[in-house]
């Protein structure tokens, strides 16, 4: 008798546990297939002295479907007008990328193989923002819209450097999901 309440109680434990571990599953499944973009921008913009000096603002694509349509804009935002009543008037001066439209980023995939293409970096090339950046409250905004390619629902990413020269460091940002900068030619 006791023996039987054993095995029928590890039975149970053992239905329970699987229960979890399919349900966490799902969840995590469910999560990457929204019928919308998920994208995610690096906190840290790399800078790469070589070829005259350019900047790389890294993307995620975490969505399992692909990003179409993708537009991006970088702005460096300097207060105009500060006043005793803590208002400030801004102004925002558009930094050109390299590149402002792409036409689709991959989305994510289980595959190791697949890993390297839902990734993206925005380049800046003719502009030097440690230089733009000079002065007191400086901002760098940088904002990507995406499209969902069945659903068509679009939605804005937008990040912003609230200390641009300690978001501004030197290397190459790492291949795959990290969002890390590392020094180039390591």
């Amino acid at each position: 008798m006791v023996y039987m309440l054993i095995v029928i109680s590890v039975a149970l434990i053992g239905n329970i546990l699987l229960t979890i571990c399919v349900l966490l599953l799902y969840q995590k499944q469910t999560q990457r297939m929204s019928a919308e973009p998920n994208l995610a921008i690096s906190p840290q913009i790399a800078y790469r002295n070589s070829e005259g000096g350019s900047y790389s603002i890294k993307m995620l694509n975490w969505s399992s479907e692909a990003a179409v349509r993708l537009e991006a804009e970088l702005m460096v935002v300097k207060p105009v007008i500060k006043d005793e009543a803590k208002a400030t008037i801004r102004r925002g001066e558009s930094v050109p990328l390299k590149k402002s439209r792409v036409m689709s980023v991959a989305g994510w995939h289980d595959d190791p193989d697949q890993k390297i293409h839902y990734d993206y970096r925005w380049r800046v090339v003719d502009h030097d923002l440690r230089r733009m950046c000079t002065g007191d409250d400086v901002t760098i905004r940088f904002k990507v819209i995406a499209t969902h390619p069945v659903s068509g629902i679009t939605r804005v990413f937008q990040r912003d450097f609230a200390n641009p020269l300690g978001a501004i460091v030197v290397g190459v940002h790492v291949l795959g999901s990290c969002m890390d900068v590392r020094p180039a030619g390591n």
